[in-house]
Formats: C-alpha cells, sequence, structure tokens
C-alpha cells in the first residue's frame, strides 16, 4: 500500500474533489506558522530519536514533548502596521 491509500480523501471514482485544495491549504498553514514564528524546545531536552523507546500503539510516534512558539521580530513589525 502507498501513503496515499492511509489518507482520508478516498479514491478513483469516489475521491473527494476537494483534496488538492485541503492539500494546498495545509502547506500553507505550515508555511505560514514557520514564517511567522521561531518553534523552540520548551523544556531543553528532545524525546529520543530510538524508535524502540517510543510508547507501543497502532501509530509509532515520539512521546509528548512541549515546544514554544515565539513571533518573529518581523512578524512583530509587520502586525503592528
Amino acid at each position: 500500500h502507498s501513503l496515499y491509500s492511509l489518507l482520508s480523501f478516498g479514491s478513483g471514482m469516489r475521491a473527494c474533489p476537494g483534496e488538492k485544495l485541503a492539500r494546498n491549504r495545509i502547506l500553507l498553514f505550515i508555511a505560514t506558522i514557520l514564517h511567522k514564528f521561531d518553534i523552540e524546545i520548551a523544556d531543553g531536552e528532545l524525546p529520543s530519536r530510538d524508535v524502540r523507546s517510543y510508547p507501543m500503539s497502532s501509530i509509532i510516534h515520539p512521546p509528548h514533548f512541549k515546544v514554544r512558539f515565539n513571533l518573529r521580530k518581523s512578524a512583530e513589525d509587520q502586525s503592528a502596521q
């Protein structure tokens, strides 16, 4: 199975007509966040990159960790105008 078979947009005749729009909106959303904020680890320590230490579930993911979003100086200047 490909990555697309795991997504909820369907395929063939039943494919979601808004899939391309949704994907583009997600890309723009993430790009905007990365443009306006500096993102850093809140407690200064990343979780282990060793997959064997991750919690067991149906989806493999790292343990939760906190991040801090700091508004970039250029974004502050633009929002003040």
